[in-house]
């Protein structure tokens, strides 16, 4: 049976949370929201879960049906990454410590 849940008048991130523990418990679940970010917030939460979404607008919320495609636990990719290498240098010395040990600087220190 479908798990109904108003999640109305609640804020973020309370809609998400409500819907994860109940796609834990049933195959089929239908969020009731009333404001577009936590429509959004919940559908891609349910898409990156392996659920199928269908939202219909109604007067009194915004109504998200779920149901299971794959495990609704994580779904994981086992193919290796593509794509450039990226690489983030977030310093200009090594490690953490006496600067002038792990500093860029070239050649002798200047200081005696």
């Amino acid at each position: 049976m479908d798990k109904v849940i108003d999640a109305r008048g609640l804020a973020c991130p309370q809609p998400v949370i409500l819907t994860k523990k109940a796609l834990e418990e049933a195959e089929e679940v239908t969020i009731v929201v009333d404001n577009p970010v936590s429509r959004d917030n919940v559908r891609r939460m349910a898409e990156s879960q392996g659920c199928e979404v269908e939202v219909k607008e109604r007067g009194d919320g915004i109504y998200l049906h779920l149901r299971r495609i794959a495990s609704c636990k994580a779904v994981s990719s086992t193919a290796p990454a593509s794509g450039p290498t990226v690489v983030v240098i977030s310093s200009d010395q090594m490690g953490r410590g006496n600067e002038e040990l792990g500093g860029s600087s070239c050649g002798p220190s200047s200081t005696p």
